[in-house]
């Protein structure tokens, strides 16, 4: 295997060992809410985190992406701080005073709980965006390990907070969400003293090119973030915060099921972006892997949950939240939909074929936004779940019609989605991956 191919499989290697600890931690994090703040401050917290999810992208302007992508071709990381300083600068501007106004109480028509998720996603967006970026920075050096530790940390102290708030029996639910902005700002500030020091005047070529590649990004961000979390905005005021609860558990476990591609997918985007083979063979047979990767182990985890679903939600989370299974079993497809997805459009994003993933994302919105009203209205907040599962698969169609366009303008084309056209694991594959494991006992004895 060549030394790109160990460093892409190292990189998902390490990831996929931050995931399990991530996904223990916000399990965690979500059954300290749930149990101290019940249905309606476990939606409050939803919709908090679906604010800031939908804003970051636009935030940040893509620069995480694209950091991650001028690394990747080797610009200079000076200049790459010091213009992601200033889209850092605008954001605090404008954090503060979305904040000011709500202290004002110009929001107070929108109802104390929702006031306070919208002050807290307000308040902690500069933070994320500082987070965003450092991720960017991170991943464009090849650092794994530190690309998973921004997260990693996020969710560690937030899970710290919200523990001392719940034994100290805090009222209300406005420790909720000011505990998402602590937790954001402190690792933060963390990086901004990291890079202190570090910045160089960015090159007005490099400036240009940066804020093209993250505006492309962003769009792609912003799409797989509404796609996400628009539903918690949409279907609030149809079903409730009690019943946005519920549904946001089901939601959170089927996105916790889908992080390890997710996190595939991230690593994905330097390797392809590094690929100068004109068949992009190399990092061809990696999406292949990758994708027959996460196939076997989502059904695996999809078995699991089927098994043992309703015995861990009420053991976890309480009889209150016990309904949140029919929710996950309808949403188990959205699970494996959005890993393939984060695959092939990141594989395509560093290619530079970016705006069918857009498109892909913003249809896929639409038919979510459409079908959360009309099966909300009908069905309630189990409608929100349906209609969230078939925007999945009708934005993972999209991308994967997209690669297939793209592979058909590559030489040695073979004709199928991803080379070879298989979607199981076969003893090839369980070869490659030994060899893989071999070789890298003998680099690290």
């Amino acid at each position: 295997m060549s030394a790109g191919s160990r460093s892409y499989g190292s990189n998902v290697l390490v990831s996929v060992a931050a995931v399990g600890l991530m996904s223990a931690m916000a399990l965690g994090n979500n059954v300290v809410i749930a149990r101290a703040a019940g249905p309606e401050g476990r939606g409050v917290y939803g919709l908090a985190v679906a604010i800031g999810a939908l804003a970051l992208p636009i935030a940040s302007a893509g620069l995480g992406s694209a950091t991650t992508w001028q690394l990747g071709r080797g610009q200079p990381l000076g200049q790459l701080l010091a213009l992601a300083r200033r889209a850092i600068s605008i954001t605090l501007a404008i954090s503060l005073a979305t904040a000011g106004v709500m202290h004002l109480g110009l929001g107070l028509a929108l109802g104390e709980a929702t006031e306070w998720a919208v002050l807290a996603a307000a308040l902690a967006l500069p933070a994320q965006v500082i987070v965003e970026i450092g991720r960017g920075v991170a991943l464009g050096r090849g650092r794994a390990v530190a690309y998973n530790l921004c997260s990693a940390a996020v969710i560690a102290v937030l899970l710290g907070l919200n523990s001392i708030a719940a034994v100290r029996g805090l009222p209300g639910t406005s420790w909720v969400v000011l505990n998402l902005v602590f937790a954001n700002w402190a690792v933060a500030l963390v990086l901004l003293c990291m890079t202190w020091g570090r910045l160089e005047p960015a090159a007005p070529p490099l400036v240009g090119d940066t804020l093209r590649y993250g505006a492309r990004s962003a769009a792609v961000a912003l799409g797989d973030a509404a796609l996400l979390r628009v539903d918690y905005l949409v279907a609030a005021p149809i079903i409730g915060l009690a019943s946005l609860g519920v549904y946001a558990i089901a939601d959170q476990i089927s996105h916790l099921m889908a992080w390890v591609g997710l996190l595939a997918g991230k690593m994905m985007l330097p390797e392809a972006a590094a690929d100068d083979d004109d068949d992009a063979s190399r990092s061809l047979g990696k999406l292949a892997l990758a994708c027959r990767l996460i196939v076997a182990v989502t059904l695996a985890g999809a078995a699991v949950a089927i098994a043992l679903g309703p015995w861990l939600i009420n053991a976890l989370f309480g009889v209150a939240f016990a309904d949140a299974y029919l929710a996950l079993l309808i949403l188990l497809p959205a699970t494996l939909s959005k890993s393939l997805h984060a695959l092939v459009a990141t594989w395509l994003q560093g290619r530079g074929d970016q705006r069918p993933i857009v498109r892909a994302s913003a249809i896929a919105i639409a038919v979510e936004l459409l079908a959360v009203v009309v099966f909300a209205l009908s069905f309630g907040w189990l409608g929100v779940a349906v209609a969230k599962a078939g925007a999945y698969v009708v934005q993972l169609g999209l991308s994967l019609a997209a690669l297939r366009r793209h592979r058909s303008r590559l030489p040695d084309d073979d004709g199928h989605v991803i080379p070879g056209g298989r979607w199981l694991l076969d003893r090839s594959d369980l070869r490659t991956l030994q060899r893989w494991l071999a070789a890298r006992r003998r680099a690290n004895p």
